[in-house]
């Protein structure tokens, strides 16, 4: 369907299952505002690749929307979302929004109360600079690559108990100056999770000591904090602090610093 420009006003309310519905229609900019998606569950790669969607009708409704899965994938030119647009029925977010890298702002309206899946969700979402307060992921178990390479400039507030993995959660976030408060004790995995973020001006050690202080530690930490501050006076202070398994200790060298350096990434 790459040739679909608008989508006219089909009667899809009773519709469930709009899985790969619009799946690579490149060309489509937008759909009649009376098209009714609110009974929509699996919504897995819907608007994959629609390149030339720049924005949703203010009337879009996706609430019962549970496996999203995909669902605006490499829309790269989508730039905004309606201010009533929830999501309060989604948990599985895997690459919902991966490489949309114009949208700068998501509206607090999303929710997000139940998603448990946020793996790459907004990776490589070069242009998202900030996540609203009110949007803090209480059910979030997998963060893995969720904001790998985005454009935020200020962590959000992770209050889920539950969360598990964050590795690579904030890997290569280069603005990024705070770290996230995180709620959880039994986090596993934060292989490479705030590796490269060089703007980083402080919590590494206090962010290291609340990890490394978990009744049971992460098993997987290499990398954890890798070239993380090293731009900032503060942050490198910081990062001396932290053992090199954790990826800790970097000094840059005489001459200035080179640049180099190997991060780890992992798989989507």
């Amino acid at each position: 369907c790459s040739s679909l420009v608008s989508i006219p006003a089909f009667d899809l309310q009773r519709l469930t299952n709009e899985g790969s519905m619009f799946n690579g229609a490149s060309n489509l900019t937008g759909w009649d505002s009376g098209i009714d998606f609110s009974s929509v569950t699996n919504a897995n790669n819907m608007f994959y690749g629609c390149t030339s969607l720049q924005s949703l009708p203010s009337t879009a409704d996706f609430s019962s929307v549970t496996n999203g899965q995909s669902m605006f994938q490499g829309c790269t030119s989508l730039q905004s979302l309606p201010s009533t647009l929830s999501f309060a029925s989604l948990t599985n977010g895997v690459r919902m929004f991966n490489s949309c890298s114009t949208i700068t702002s998501i509206p607090s309206s999303l929710g997000f109360a139940n998603l448990t899946n946020g793996q790459s969700m907004f990776q490589q979402c070069s242009g998202l600079t900030s996540i609203p307060n009110t949007i803090t992921f209480p059910s979030l178990t997998n963060g893995q690559s969720m904001f790998n390479q985005s454009g935020l400039s200020a962590a959000p507030t992770l209050t889920s108990a539950s969360l598990t993995n964050i590795s690579n959660m904030f890997s290569y976030c280069y603005s990024l100056t705070t770290m996230p408060s995180i709620t959880s004790t039994v986090i596993s995995d934060c292989q490479a999770a705030f590796s490269w973020c060089r703007s980083m001006a402080s919590g590494i050690y206090s962010t290291y000591t609340q990890l490394s202080s978990q009744a049971t530690p992460p098993s997987s930490h290499a990398s954890c904090f890798n070239r993380c501050g090293d731009q900032t006076q503060t942050g490198a202070e910081e990062l001396a602090q932290i053992p090199t398994d954790w990826g800790g200790t970097y000094t840059p060298p005489s001459g200035g610093d080179d640049g180099g350096g190997i991060g780890v990434e992992l798989e989507d």
